[in-house]
């Protein structure tokens, strides 16, 4: 069998089965691939560009571990090239924060301070899957802070297909309504299998902000209602379904900014017996959306409605198990989860706890 009919039997039937976010990459590079090959006189076909409909250039390359100088010049070059869709993807989200500089000074304050308008697109894969405090995440909750005026578009995607039309979306407004894009890329999602999507999901489907529970499911049974975002929805969907609970509804936020006030008023009102609203993520509480999203869910929500948050509690850093009396984000599924406000630990040592310790420093902290 050659190699363009071996190609063409696997492309089919992985559209058989349905696509993964690996397989919408894969393909991305097979493209490349099959160009490369091309001109080095050991293929003659390019299959994207064989399409009438294609005309527009494909380009991988490999960039150093200079974050400050690449993100510097990606941005540079989508200024230059307005109507091109440039791409940078870290290795791991938290490399962002080695171009810290080039995001508060030139991109999120592009129109602002320099008349100009941006339309890079940032991968950060962003998520705990076991990589360690330094390899887990793409501190979405400093792109939240950063956020206003209509500056950026952040997303949080859990299916292929979302992440497809995502990209498609901002292809086709680069010169209408050109922003900042950054996009949290769990690494588990790339093969995870319940983030599959169907072949019609891909050719009939569109970017939805706000993702609920199937129309299917008993809404009048409903009594809390848990929103989240990104890879966590995974593990709430597989609690949910082992413990067959029926009184509680997942809603997904693919879109973190702009906040989609609109949809998420829209999916409350479809639930007549609520009577909690959960935030649950696996981030500490002094990062990830909570803070953010937080006051925005209370304007949606009925009068005197709060918000309650399961997660883990605030640290300097993501790092070892869980803690006693920490709210998991999983207890949001429990018949009755722990009610009353939120304690948060305080930010500082008191006074008392620093007297005893050795250093230049201690004396002076101690009498503060």
């Amino acid at each position: 069998m050659s190699r363009t009919a071996l190609t063409e039997k696997i492309v089919a039937t992985k559209i058989a089965k349905g696509l993964k976010w690996a397989d919408v990459a894969a393909k991305m590079k097979m493209t490349t691939v099959f160009a490369t090959s091309a001109l080095l006189g050991q293929m003659t076909l390019t299959r994207d560009q064989a399409l009438e409909q294609a005309r527009a250039a494909f380009e991988i390359h490999n960039s150093p571990l200079t974050e400050n100088a690449v993100l510097g010049f990606e941005l540079g070059y989508s200024l230059q090239e307005p109507g091109r869709l440039v791409i940078w993807e870290a290795q791991y989200g938290d490399f962002i924060n080695g171009a810290q500089t080039i995001i508060d000074e030139f991109l999120v304050s592009a129109r602002a301070k320099w008349g100009q308008t941006p339309s890079l697109v940032l991968l950060l894969p962003h998520g705990y899957d076991g990589q360690g405090p330094d390899h887990s995440s793409g501190r979405p909750e400093r792109f939240l802070q950063l956020a206003a005026e209509t500056n950026l578009r952040l997303a949080n995607c859990t299916t292929a297909a979302q992440y497809f039309h995502l990209l498609r979306l901002q292809a086709a407004v680069l010169r209408v309504d050109p922003l900042p894009l950054i996009i949290l890329t769990p690494k588990s999602l790339l093969r995870h299998p319940a983030a599959i999507s169907r072949i019609d999901d891909f050719v009939k489907g569109s970017f939805r902000e706000v993702l609920y529970d199937r129309p299917d499911y008993a809404r009048e049974k409903v009594t809390r209602v848990v929103f989240c975002s990104g890879k966590v929805y995974y593990d709430l969907l597989s609690e949910r379904e082992k413990r067959k609970v029926e009184n509680v509804a997942l809603v997904r936020l693919e879109q973190l900014y702009p906040f989609p006030r609109e949809q998420i008023r829209t999916v409350v009102d479809q639930y007549p017996n609520l009577k909690e609203v959960v935030w649950a993520q696996e981030e500490p509480q002094n990062m990830g959306a909570w803070d953010f999203v937080e006051p925005r869910l209370r304007e949606v929500l009925p009068r005197g409605r709060r918000v309650v948050l399961y997660g883990a509690v605030e640290r300097d850093a993501r790092l070892g198990g869980p803690r006693r009396n920490e709210r998991q984000p999983l207890g949001a599924l429990r018949a009755h989860p722990r009610r009353g406000p939120r304690q948060r630990e305080p930010r500082h040592a008191p006074p008392g706890r620093l007297a005893g310790r050795r250093g230049p420093f201690a004396g002076r902290l101690s009498r503060q």
